[in-house]
């Protein structure tokens, strides 16, 4: 998977689904192809963080938390 794409253009889920594919693609390759796949994996987990870390900052100059939504959140459970 040598064509990397810019990541400043893809969405979010997508970006994970990436992260993951790649991972799961390290797992396969050969020796010889690894540190490709490797510099692809750190730019992507490096996109993520960015886009995390600007998230929060966003939520917190705006004082605004509730702009930070977990979207893989288990089924909500009645208060007790």
């Amino acid at each position: 998977m040598g064509n990397a794409t810019p990541s400043t253009s893809v969405p979010q889920r997508r970006l994970e689904d990436r992260i993951r594919n790649l991972c799961a693609q390290l797992a396969q390759e050969k020796d010889s192809l690894r540190s490709n796949v490797i510099m692809e994996l750190q730019a992507a987990i490096n996109e993520h963080n960015l886009r995390a870390a600007n998230l929060a900052s966003s939520a917190t100059v705006a004082r605004r938390p509730d702009l930070i939504v977990e979207r893989r959140v288990g089924t909500p459970q009645p208060p007790e």
